[in-house]
Parts: C-alpha cells; structure tokens; sequence
C-alpha cells in the first residue's frame, strides 16, 4: 500500500514502545512490510533533555530500536525462513533540533528508520535535519548504532541463502550532527547508515550528502 503524507507535517506526536516485554520498538509506524511511504514532514515531541522516547520498564538487556518514521521497515516471510519485503520511503524529514535517546540497554536509533530487514529498501529525496544524540551507561555487552537516516541495516535472510540485500539512496540529506556517548560501549555511527550486517549487500548511492558532522567518544567505528 501506499501512505501518502500530501507534504504536510506530523508535530509534536510521542514516541512510545510498542512493547517493554522483548525488544523495544518505538516508531511513528511500527513495522511496514510492502509499501511506500512519501510526502511527509514529521517532528516528534521531546522530553526531558530532548529525549525523544521514554523508556522507563523493560528488561535492560533486551534493544531499544527507535526511528521517528519507522521503527522496522521488512518483517518475516510467511514460512518463517528469514525476512523479506520491500519497502519505499520517498520525500520524507525529519525536523526539529534535537532529539535524544538513552539508557541502560543497546541502542538502536535512526533519523527515519531504526532497523531495516527488509530485501529492498530505497529512499529518495529524504533528509534528516536534526541533531541525533544516543548514549548508554557504561555496561558490557551493550551496543550503540546510531544514523542519521538508518540506524541499522541487517541480514534479511538467514545465513547461507544465495542472494543480496538490495539499499537505493537517492538525492538524500543528512544535516544533522549524529552522536553517541558511551564511555566502554562499542559505537558505530554514521550520516546515513549507522551500522550495516548484512552479508551480501548492494548499495547505491548517489546524489546525495552527509553534511554533519559524526562524533562517537570511545571503541568507536564510523561507517
């Protein structure tokens, strides 16, 4: 299906999870399969310290994945062997100044997308706008990826499987300063991508920018 926004702005709209019993997934759309998402502006609602979700229960040793857009673009296929879709995200913003996330549990955190498994993802003419802040407390075994348009890109079949995860990013925008605090965490970040997994990928990108700047404090790993 197709969600068209017409350009307007989605404001001051609360990230919440969608869940505290596994992983965490908070996203203005949770979870989009097969479709296109295009024409929309969206600027979420902070709070304390420009936190842009709050995160108060759970277990702590489960992620926390959080896109403003969407929290998971692919899902499983229907035999349960792996993940699929394809999924389109045109025309698409983020604004506002900040945003921040934190806490005592990996992190998972893009601009528009927090983790993609889906087969085929493109995004056309989209940007983010904001500065992204992520940051853990000190623990072993937690991990911080943060994108300003992608925190994740992930494997979407299961291993083994002949074929290749397919990522289109066209004339797209990343202005925003991306960083992340952690003082014994392994960190990864990037403008458009915080982290890529995925074995086999093709990606192309072209026309597009990263102008802010990427800044991790320590065990860090820029992508």
């Amino acid at each position: 299906g197709i969600y068209d926004g017409g350009g307007y702005t989605i404001s001051n709209y609360k990230l919440k999870p969608w869940s505290t019993s596994g992983d965490i997934y908070a996203g203005l759309f949770y979870q989009v399969y097969q479709g296109t998402i295009q024409n929309l502006n969206i600027r979420p609602a902070v709070g304390n310290n420009n936190e842009i979700v709050d995160i108060t229960s759970g277990d702590n040793s489960k992620e926390i994945v959080v896109g403003a857009l969407i929290a998971k673009s692919g899902a499983q296929t229907p035999d349960m062997s792996g993940d699929d879709g394809n999924v389109t995200v045109t025309n698409c913003h983020l604004l506002g100044q900040e945003y921040r996330i934190g806490g005592t549990r990996s992190t998972v955190f893009g601009g528009l997308i927090g983790r993609n498994v889906a087969e085929k993802l493109t995004m056309v003419n989209c940007s983010n706008k904001a500065n992204l802040v992520a940051g853990c407390d000190e623990d072993d075994g937690y991990e911080n990826k943060l994108g300003g348009l992608i925190g994740e890109l992930e494997d979407s079949r299961l291993a083994g499987e002949s074929y290749a995860e397919h990522l289109v990013i066209d004339r797209c925008r990343n202005n925003g300063n991306i960083s992340l605090i952690s003082t014994d965490v392994p960190c990864f970040a990037g403008g458009f991508v915080g982290f890529l997994s995925a074995s086999k990928l093709e990606a192309h990108v072209s026309n597009s920018v990263n102008s802010g700047a990427v800044m991790t404090s320590s065990n860090a790993i820029w992508e």
